[in-house]
């Protein structure tokens, strides 16, 4: 959390690796760091563990950028996981290029 980022990032990237996961690590620090993120002027991009059980802590934090893989790749119904957390996210449509008018 004390790396020094130029200010010329647009973005900070924050992400758990799914290999992590796998292992064990079921952290959820990634999420939390975004809010430090923030309170340091960046707009972050989130990335790794988002799904159904951690969708509502991602939400609070309000990350700019998220970046859904596995919950959605590897589900049995790909579209309806995504309708899923498409629908609760604030914002409908934003990031969505075909809900765009």
């Amino acid at each position: 959390m004390n790396a020094v980022f130029p200010e010329s990032f647009g973005y900070i990237a924050v992400h758990s690796p799914t290999d992590a996961r796998l292992a064990g690590n079921i952290s959820t620090s990634h999420i939390d760091a975004v809010r430090k993120m923030h309170d340091r002027g960046f707009l972050v991009s989130l990335a790794g563990g988002i799904g159904p059980d951690t969708l509502e802590a991602v939400i609070a934090v309000e990350p700019e950028i998220l970046v859904v893989g596995s919950a959605i790749t590897e589900s049995a119904s790909p579209k309806e996981i995504a309708r899923w957390i498409r629908d609760r996210l604030p914002g409908p449509g934003r990031g969505w290029p075909w809900d765009r008018r």
